[in-house]
């Protein structure tokens, strides 16, 4: 019989506001918003990636994939999703492909929420959790 995946339940919102904070004084002046934009286009191209190589059954490529998302994301703030992309290449090491298709699903949902967080951070609302 399989195992049972268990991911713990976290109050993390999207993203750490502070975290963009702190990225914004490093950014040079002008630049933050051309910054943001490859950012969002680097995460949401990665995020794909993982997607083509789960539903390819490429288990290294999704491994390798996800432990950067993990980095890139926590890297900018972005905790839940850093938090979902460990899970993955967790699952991924277990070979359990039930498991990494759904994590892998959850990834894009939770990906896309934090993007629009960040998006939404950069035009000053309010993070949501």
């Amino acid at each position: 019989m399989g195992c049972v995946i268990r991911l713990d339940a976290q109050n993390v919102q999207h993203i750490s506001t502070q975290s963009v904070e702190d990225m914004r004084v490093t950014v040079p002046k002008g630049q933050w918003s051309e910054f943001l934009e490859d950012v969002t286009f680097a995460l949401t191209r990665d995020m794909a990636a993982i997607a083509r190589a789960i539903d390819d059954q490429d288990g290294g490529s999704a491994r390798a994939l996800a432990g950067q998302l993990q980095h890139a994301a926590a890297g900018v703030g972005l905790h839940e999703l850093a938090y979902v992309s460990k899970a993955l290449a967790d699952v991924i090491d277990r070979r359990d492909v039930v498991a990494s298709a759904a994590l892998a699903k959850r990834l894009m949902r939770v990906g896309s929420a934090s993007l629009v967080a960040l998006v939404g951070a950069e035009r000053g609302e309010t993070p949501t959790e």
